[in-house]
């Protein structure tokens, strides 16, 4: 098996309470086109990654078996009520312990399905010259579109994801909890931060209930 260098981290613990499931998580398992929202996700993210890890509240879930078979790393939230925060430090420190030469980790939500692969691969650091001083950066897309403003159409930027911490921001992650995400991380290093522009809303829209799915 070739070196691993990027290593996806999805996070599927949460309750999806507003998707008006019958039990919890049960929004991940809703399908789109034959495949559930959560799996759909996954093999989206597992397309530019050597390794995956998926933080589950359900170790039975759809997604947690799907995962396994396609020789993913599954680990359990056992406190998923903690909220984001927390799932993303068990999923940091578990990419710390079992991926001591990987340099990106690719964070992403389990309920954004929409993204498309050719996106993910715009945020390539190879690709975009910034290898040589990866383990300082963060990527993340970033969706430039318009909005219809005062009656005039304006140009609009909403940032998105996954995104991709260099390895020097691990340790960070690990420290989180709370619902809150990684907003802290990034805003204490704006200066490695590095966006990039792309028309794919999946980069921004998610799945909360079930008039989402009704978007075009």
């Amino acid at each position: 098996m070739s070196e691993i260098r990027h290593v996806g981290l999805l996070l599927a613990a949460g309750s999806g309470s507003r998707f008006g499931g019958a039990y919890p998580g049960a929004k991940l398992d809703h399908e789109i086109d034959g495949v559930p929202i959560g799996v759909r996700t996954f093999e989206t993210l597992a397309s530019v990654c050597e390794a995956m890890i998926v933080v589950v509240r359900d170790p039975k879930s759809q997604l947690a078996c799907a995962a396994r078979e396609q020789g993913a790393h599954v680990v359990v939230n056992e406190t998923p009520a903690r909220g984001l925060g927390a799932s993303l430090a068990i999923g940091s420190a578990f990419a710390i312990n079992n991926f001591s030469n990987a340099r990106f980790l690719w964070v992403q939500l389990a309920d954004m399905p929409f993204i498309k692969s050719n996106t993910l691969r715009l945020l390539d650091p190879k690709k975009l010259g910034k290898e040589d001083k990866s383990y300082m950066q963060i990527l993340r897309p970033r969706f430039l579109g318009a909005a219809l403003i005062e009656g005039e159409t304006t140009a609009r930027k909403r940032a998105g994801h996954p995104v991709v911490f260099g390895r020097a921001h691990w340790d960070a992650l690990t420290q989180l909890d709370g619902d809150v995400g990684a907003q802290a991380v990034i805003a204490a290093n704006r200066d490695c931060l590095f966006e990039v522009d792309t028309d794919d809303e999946g980069v921004w829209r998610d799945i909360d209930s079930i008039a989402d799915l009704a978007r075009p």
